[in-house]
């Protein structure tokens, strides 16, 4: 879940783009304590070329080129936990398995990042806690899988995990503290989850963002339109067989051609499989250079956003502040409480690109205004240089813009 501070896919200008920023000052002045910022940017579509879909990089990875499908009967669990119910066995989908010396290569390398705010303590430090205490088997889930097979290195730690979420936080707070092990609910995609790890601790450069752990019963044992896109549904059993399960069964193969295709074929379910947060993630993948595997696909996803972001703006203005302006949605005011903006400029261009070539017109005069409601809410305790220059730029930009217009 927690993936939404990767900047990732080519971003190319032809010509400079005009960006816009409306800065509010606090009653503490502009760069004391909180800073609260609303963020309008112009992007003349003829001016600015984004590489980020079907046209570019669909590229073989070390990953893609050394995996192999394996027998998935010869999977096996530690000793002590053979009573366990295994999705590959005992679930109702059809997975495949896969051995990949490449991903295994990177998850050992995740395993060894350090968590914010936990002293020192690596993943594997934590997996192991919660294994031998749960006792709880955990497996990485999600993006920090498919981004193997991107050739990418993943800080997001998503991960599945047997025990319940009562007792990852009970284990969690009892080790590290209840400050660090927070209970996050998620209604649209899962039931709720556990982080771990300190959102407000500075993260350095062999930091994970946290760890995001939610129950495996939920997931693993899901039906198949229960599930996201395909690429996204990859888990990665750590125990003994280390291999890679696809639980759609084309999900190994569509990341390494950066296909995004919907879990079910069948066209008559996928008003099942919808909500809103899965059919927004769609821009999630798109700026990495993902296509739609079929025009269907690309026209049901994006006729239902659009259907989405006219009746039930809010979901939409939640996902733009959680997922692409990395922050918290307060829904009391429509605002956005943001950790770190440096990041935030760069953010809307490569989204706002994205939504406008894939939407056109409905996201300058629909969509895009629906994002800017925002209020947007620097939490940042210092003014960065790349803030402070972000600000005087803009700043300078809206003088320029306004003498234009006058």
């Amino acid at each position: 879940m927690r993936e939404m501070t990767a900047l990732e896919g080519n971003y190319r200008f032809r010509a400079p783009a005009v960006v816009l920023l409306f800065v509010f000052v606090s009653s503490s002045g502009l760069f004391a304590g909180s800073l609260a910022h609303r963020i309008k940017i112009a992007l003349p579509a003829e001016t600015v070329s984004v590489e980020t879909h079907g046209h570019v990089s669909r590229r073989a990875t070390a990953a893609c080129e050394d995996y192999s499908e394996i027998n998935i009967t010869s999977l096996s669990v530690p000793r002590g936990f053979e009573s366990l119910p295994k999705p590959w066995i005992d679930g109702t989908l059809l997975i495949r398995a896969y051995a990949s010396a490449t991903v295994s290569s990177g998850i050992e390398r995740l395993l060894n990042l350090t968590v914010p705010g936990l002293s020192g303590t690596t993943v594997r430090d934590v997996f192991e806690y919660l294994k031998v205490q749960g006792p709880c088997l955990i497996f990485p889930f999600g993006g920090v899988v498919r981004d193997q097979f991107l050739g990418k290195s993943s800080n997001d730690v998503d991960a599945e995990i047997s025990c319940s979420a009562n007792r990852v936080r009970a284990l969690c707070t009892r080790r590290w503290g209840v400050d660090n092990c927070q209970d996050v609910a998620d209604s649209d995609l899962r039931s709720g989850y556990t982080y771990i790890g300190s959102e407000t601790a500075s993260v350095s450069a062999g930091d994970t963002e946290g760890i995001d752990m939610a129950v495996w019963d939920i997931t693993f044992f899901a039906k198949l339109t229960d599930f996201e896109y395909t690429a996204n549904s990859l888990a990665y059993d750590l125990y003994g067989s280390e291999v890679i399960l696809d639980f759609t069964s084309t999900g190994v193969a569509d990341a390494c051609s950066k296909t995004i295709r919907i879990p079910t074929s069948n066209v008559s379910q996928w008003d099942s499989w919808k909500t809103d947060v899965k059919v927004y993630r769609y821009w999630k993948l798109r700026v990495k250079g993902f296509s739609p595997v079929d025009s269907a696909t690309e026209t049901y996803i994006v006729n239902t956003a659009k259907s989405s972001i006219v009746h039930r703006g809010e979901s939409f203005t939640m996902f733009y502040c959680s997922y692409i302006l990395d922050g918290s949605y307060i829904d009391l005011d429509n605002s956005c409480s943001i950790n770190e903006c440096s990041h935030v400029e760069a953010q809307v261009q490569l989204y706002d690109q994205s939504f406008y070539l894939d939407m056109g017109s409905f996201w300058n005069q629909t969509a895009k205004p629906v994002a800017e409601s925002l209020y947007q809410k620097c939490e940042s305790s210092a003014l960065t240089p790349s803030l402070f220059w972000f600000l005087i730029m803009n700043s300078v930009a809206a003088c320029i813009l306004q003498n234009f217009s006058g």
